[in-house]
This record gives structure tokens, C-alpha cells and sequence, in this order.
């Protein structure tokens, strides 16, 4: 049985990671297209160093909850969340409810449960989902609402917990334990039109994955180029899988130098999962639990555990900068400082990062201004997104907030 752990990275706020160990790569072996050092000690800085604009968003007409994904489609926001009416959710770009995908259930058009959705490339008005605890993925027509074809996934690739949609009826999936005798993989590449598997990269460590499996958000994931790309927390960076050459390459590395979380360590075998984490959460000198990249045109956005604290990793790939901060300065929307969490992404294109926050969070951080004596001058300063906080529900759904990535300087100085 694949046992799960979760931890509290906030009040009442909860994430995963996910354990890379199963290709024995070291960090300091592989080669890659931008390196770039990862320390903690660093200091609060401003969103608007890189993103110049932002946009709030009230998602009307239906009861969310646990909003975990949203993907931006031509005049669309497709969000996956717990609701009543289905496991995925159509909105117009303002807000508006359209309808709902997938409901929940055991019939042939539901799901028991989905872990990630994906735009079908050559398809861009269908999402492939993966369901029922990575056994189907589920072809959903954005035209129509309605499940058009289900995937039942072979034993060798079933239980994948990530997935992205790939040109010609092929699937990218990533999964983190095993569920037969034989060899298996972290990545597995699926052909629906043949009904076989025609590429497997990273061998799953079943040792280690018997009692260190852990799940994460979007370590698998495609860019707007088409590029698939792929991370787990303790692996040397973000690899990128190449469909011509159809190999696996370091595209990113991650140099933490003295905080990186020693191999000894991470091979060193553990009773359970339970004794593993004991070890993170005593050790005081080594990043752990680096999760969920989000990555636009110029920047990789991504969370990670120094002393029991969260930090939030900015890279800009034009550089190999990376800056990482225990706190974040909204002066963007909110003019407060926030957690990383708070400023993590649930969702991005080429040039934005989605975050989500729940209204009454920002009501609070009104009223905080208010009794500090601040909210005029916020007001002056913000008078549209205090309007808009101003006339929210404290129980209403979660908030979308679309950065928008800045434009790079010219030579002589100005915004292209």
C-alpha cells in the first residue's frame, strides 16, 4: 500500500513533494543549458521586479473549493477544483461560469478522482485529464462539455500521478511507485493511438519508492514551445524531454552548493517515510522539499524548505540569477508582504503566472491597513483592486491573480 504523508507549510495550508532518487543522478554530473546557485539567505523583495501588471479575478456562478490548477485557453479559464457539478470548471475570462467537465462517479464518462489536466496540443478546444488515481485519461471537448473518449492506461504506466498531452495521440507520464514485477519508469511515454508504450526514461527506484513515494504539482508540464519538462524535489534540476531525438537532457541545474541535501542521506535507508522526514525537519543546514516549478518566457517560479521555513525561488533563465525569499512584497495587488506560498503559481503561460488567494484573506489585509492607518493611501495608490477586495465575500470562491511578466529593457533603458 503507497503511503502518503502531508505537512503544514502554513496555518492551515498544505503541500506535497515528491522524491527524486530513482536515475542515481548526482548534482554536480549531469551538463545543462543554464546553471544557476540556489542559497536561502536572502531578503524580501518586490513582484514588481519582475511583472509589471496584474489582474483579479472573481470566479462566479458555482461553489469551488481547493482550487489547484488553472490553465488559460484563448478567451477561456479552464480551473480544476472540488465541486459538486464535476472535477473541472469552465470560466469566461471574467469570471463568468460556462459549465462543468467531468463529473464525479465510477460510470464510463466520470471520475473518481483527477490529478492534472492538460491542453491536447493539436486539439486546443480539447483537455486530456488524468483520473482515477492515473488508471484513464479522459478526452474532454471544451466545444460540447462532455467526455468525448476515455484512455485506459496499461499496467506498466498505470498509477502515473502527472501528465501532459502531446501532438499525435501521445501522453507524457510521470509516476512515483511501482505496481508490477518488472522494471518500470519515472517517465513513460504513451501512444493512444497504438495502444503501447513507446519511450521510458529515469528508472523508478522500487526500494526507495516503497516507503519514500510522494506526490508534488506540476513537475511535469509542456511549454508553450512544445518542450516538455520534468522536476522532483532532491534531483539535480529540471530535465527536458527532446520528441526528435527522444532522449532526456539536464535542462536547468540547480547549484545549492552548501545546502545541498547530501546523497549519503538520501541513500541511506529509513524505517518508513515518517523517519525520513524526522531527518529533514532536524537538519539545519540543507534545502529540502523543492517543489512545483512554474515556468514562463524568462523566469522559473518554484517553493522550497530551509529550517522549517518556506522560501519562494525566482530564476530569470536570460542570466541564471536565482533570488529566493522567505517573504514576498505584493506591491502588485495587496501593497503587503506575503508567504511564498501566497506568491507560488497554480498555473502559467509563456508570459503569466496565476496565483490564487482566498477572499478573506484579502479582506484581512484591508482591514490590517485600516487599523494601521494605511487603507487611504492604499486606496489612492490601488483604487481598483480596493474596490474590488472592498466588494468581496468573505465565504465567496478563491481569487485569481494574473501576473503579468515584465518586459525586457531595451538598450536604452525603456520597456520594448
Amino acid at each position: 500500500m503507497k503511503v502518503k504523508f502531508s505537512f503544514f507549510v502554513q496555518a492551515a495550508t498544505v503541500f506535497t513533494v515528491a522524491l527524486f532518487l530513482g536515475c542515481r543522478v548526482r548534482p554536480d554530473a549531469p551538463t545543462a543549458r543554464i546553471s544557476t546557485k540556489i542559497a536561502p539567505e536572502q531578503a524580501e523583495q518586490n513582484l514588481s521586479h519582475w511583472f509589471d501588471r496584474a489582474e483579479m479575478i472573481e470566479l462566479k456562478g458555482i461553489q469551488l473549493a481547493n482550487v489547484q490548477q488553472v490553465i488559460v485557453q484563448d478567451t477561456m479559464l479552464i480551473v480544476r477544483a472540488q465541486a459538486a457539478d464535476g472535477w473541472i470548471h469552465v470560466f469566461g475570462r471574467s469570471g463568468q461560469y460556462l459549465g462543468s467537465l467531468l463529473p464525479k462517479g465510477k460510470g464510463p464518462r466520470e471520475a473518481i478522482n483527477v490529478a492534472q489536466v492538460s491542453i491536447v496540443p493539436d486539439k486546443s478546444h480539447t483537455v486530456a485529464v488524468l483520473a482515477d488515481f492515473g488508471r484513464h485519461i479522459m478526452l474532454c471537448s471544451l466545444d460540447s462539455m462532455q467526455v468525448v473518449r476515455k484512455i485506459t492506461l496499461p499496467e506498466n504506466v498505470s498509477g502515473a500521478v502527472q501528465m501532459t498531452a502531446m501532438e499525435g495521440d501521445r501522453y507524457m507520464l510521470y509516476k512515483d511507485y511501482f505496481f508490477t514485477d518488472g522494471p518500470e519508469f519515472k517517465l513513460n511515454l504513451y501512444d493512444a493511438a497504438t495502444e503501447t508504450v513507446v519511450g521510458q526514461y529515469l528508472p523508478l527506484d522500487k526500494d526507495v519508492a516503497r516507503f519514500l513515494a510522494f506526490s508534488q504539482r506540476n513537475n511535469l508540464y509542456q511549454t508553450e514551445q512544445g518542450a516538455v519538462r520534468f522536476y522532483e524535489t532532491f534531483g539535480p534540476g529540471i530535465f527536458e524531454y527532446d520528441p526528435r531525438r527522444d532522449s532526456v537532457s539536464l535542462y536547468i541545474r540547480f547549484d545549492k552548493g552548501e545546502y545541498e541535501f547530501p546523497q549519503t542521506l538520501l541513500e541511506d535507508g529509513y524505517a518508513d517515510l515518517d523517519a525520513f522526514l524526522d531527518v529533514c525537519l532536524d537538519q539545519q543546514r540543507y534545502i529540502w522539499a523543492h517543489v512545483n516549478c512554474y515556468e514562463i518566457e524568462n523566469l522559473v517560479l518554484s517553493l522550497y524548505t530551509y529550517k522549517q521555513a518556506n522560501y519562494l525561488n525566482i530564476i530569470d533563465k536570460r542570466t541564471g540569477v536565482s533570488v529566493s525569499m522567505p517573504s514576498v512584497r505584493d506591491d502588485l495587488v495587496t501593497d503587503a508582504s506575503i508567504t511564498p506560498y501566497r506568491a507560488l503559481p497554480i498555473g502559467a503561460d509563456d508570459r503569466h503566472c496565476i496565483l490564487v488567494a482566498e477572499p478573506w484573506e484579502l479582506i484581512q489585509t484591508m482591514n490590517d491597513k485600516q487599523q494601521a492607518g494605511a487603507l487611504k493611501a492604499y486606496k489612492t495608490r490601488f483604487p481598483e483592486f480596493s474596490r474590488f477586495i472592498g466588494g468581496l465575500n468573505p465565504d465567496a470562491n478563491p481569487v485569481l491573480i494574473i501576473l503579468s511578466e515584465r518586459e525586457p529593457e531595451t538598450s536604452n533603458g525603456e520597456q520594448r
